[in-house]
């Protein structure tokens, strides 16, 4: 009687709870245009896999998303991340209250290519610049219904390493950058548990989709490299442990406000901004290769539009316009902040809406203030069944050095590459 009864417990749960899983295994190829140079590798094979199980019941759920990468030609880009790992429980019957704790990736943007407003997770930087892989941060999250949305309260106690490209990337700088530390004040750590926190308001507003945030975090998208540890001989200064030294991410805490907004009009048609004002502690000078230098407070903004057709043939193309700009600095300091300092992006997608799923991406982000610096890409992705999934990318760098350094996307001129994956789901 036990046991009948203990199976039809378990029948019962099985059937009141909402199990879910995924996965995929993609075998990579990339090829980049040969540079003539022993020490960086032009090719990459690596096989890609990535899990996610959910879990649902009654108030209660979780998500477990992770990927691993492995590269049989290139070894830095060999990569275990955790993307999710977190669990949620709603505090009322009419699920609007939730309280959610576990490794998030975040997702803050409204934009195609450009994001000034989504910061918060650490990155892959060996990876598309418009599009890097994400890293899951640490968070306990309040999620509190306010009129036609919602207010976040979220608390982040644990920074995360992203992940640079190796001294033989094609993707790099020609070295692999030493351990991050997180400035504090007047000093350089490297303990990652440091407290860091975010209010966000979401709302629906006549039709549109805006959200406005607040955080207090330690940046990792504009990192300062050189050495903190230094003295002075004769009114100069000099790395205390050699030139060598002087390849080390310092991290500073910012204060960051801005927001986003997705807007609907003229039936096919979608406006969107998003911008980001960031103040920096500066309480440590770090002694780089060109000089003292501190992180620079700024503002960058960027706006879009998208415009969606459909044909008689049952596809589809939407057409994207983006401007980003940075503002609040000189042009050598956006220079020297991000690639993308005052550029636009169009882009294209068309997709057949076939039963193989067939969709061709064009795109190109090019600069406007350096006229010959520009970024061009084309995609074209395909079913082959219900399981398996073929595609290819062609990207082309054309950005050749103007000045005595290459400054932005200079590093990667002539980086040109094509990727081909063949990916199995199941």
């Amino acid at each position: 009687m036990k046991w009948i009864s203990f199976l039809f417990f378990l029948y019962s749960f099985q059937a009141l709870a909402d199990f879910g899983s995924l996965g995929e295994v993609t075998l990579e190829y990339r090829q980049f245009k040969n540079d003539d140079i022993s020490s960086t590798q032009d090719t990459g094979i690596a096989v890609f896999s990535r899990l996610e199980s959910s879990y649902e019941e009654g108030n209660y759920s979780h998500v477990l998303r992770g990927f691993s990468r492995i590269d049989t030609k290139e070894p830095s880009r060999d990569l275990i991340w955790i993307e999710d790992a977190y669990a949620s429980y709603f505090l009322d019957t009419e699920k609007l209250w939730k309280v959610s704790a576990g490794y998030k990736i975040f997702n803050w943007t409204a934009l195609e290519a450009f994001r000034p407003a989504d910061s918060i997770n650490s990155r892959n930087l060996d990876a598309p610049l418009e599009k890097p892989e994400k890293r899951g941060e640490l968070a306990v999250e309040l999620e509190i219904p306010y009129y036609e949305g919602a207010l976040t309260l979220s608390l982040y106690p644990r920074v995360e390493n992203p992940r640079y490209p190796g001294a033989a990337s094609r993707l790099g700088v020609g070295f692999l950058p030493a351990e991050p530390l997180w400035v504090d004040g007047t000093e350089a750590k490297d303990d990652k548990w440091r407290p860091q926190y975010s209010a966000r308001l979401t709302q629906l507003i006549f039709g549109a989709d805006v959200s406005l945030h607040y955080l207090q975090h330690y940046d990792r998208q504009f990192p300062v490299v050189g050495t903190s540890q230094y003295t002075f001989i004769s009114g100069s200064p000099v790395p205390i442990n050699g030139v060598s030294s002087m390849n080390v991410p310092h991290f500073f805490q910012v204060t960051q406000i801005g927001g986003t907004i997705q807007m609907p009009f003229f039936d096919a048609w979608l406006f969107k901004a998003e911008a980001a004002n960031r103040s920096f502690e500066k309480d440590l000078s770090i002694l780089t290769v060109t000089g003292f230098q501190l992180p620079i407070d700024h503002t960058e903004a960027a706006i879009g539009f998208e415009y969606t057709t459909s044909h008689t043939d049952g596809s589809e193309t939407t057409f994207f316009f983006e401007y980003a700009k940075m503002l609040g600095v000189e042009q050598a300091q956006a220079e020297r902040l991000t690639v993308f300092q005052n550029d636009y992006f169009l882009g294209l997608r068309h997709a057949r809406n076939d039963i193989m799923g067939t969709e061709f991406v064009l795109s190109a982000i090019m600069d406007v203030d350096r006229t010959h610096e520009k970024l061009y890409n084309f995609q074209v992705s395909r079913r082959l069944s219900d399981v398996w999934k073929i595609g290819s990318t062609i990207r082309v760098f054309d950005a050749p050095v103007q000045g005595t350094t290459a400054q932005g996307l200079e590093v990667l001129n002539e980086d040109h590459h094509v990727s081909l994956f063949l990916t199995r789901y199941f």
